[in-house]
């Protein structure tokens, strides 16, 4: 099991309060739904779940990519996973807002 890094820190606070956000005035504002919304803020959590912690603990990461797969490919985007996971969830948030 690898320790979290500060990036992952820093990407799981965000994550968490953009989700949290994005739900609150999802729940809000029943009647006015986007379907771009719900789609980017979904695929947006999914990515910080997958962004966040120990690659290797991740059973869904392991059946993907295996442990090669992991070290070769996916531990180098991680960051980049994170940073559009919060764009995600900042476009869906935004959105919802509008309306």
């Amino acid at each position: 099991m690898t320790p979290p890094t500060i990036y992952e820190w820093f990407i799981l606070v965000i994550t968490v309060v953009l989700a949290g956000s994005y739900m609150g005035l999802y729940y809000y504002k029943k009647e006015q739904q986007s379907t771009k919304a719900v789609c980017s803020a979904t695929g947006g959590s999914f990515l910080g779940f997958l962004t966040y912690g120990c690659a290797f603990c991740n059973k869904i990461l392991l059946f993907l990519f295996g442990i090669s797969g992991i070290l070769t490919y996916f531990i180098p985007i991680q960051p980049y996973l994170g940073v559009a996971s919060i764009g995600l969830l900042s476009y869906g948030l935004y959105d919802l807002s509008k309306k």
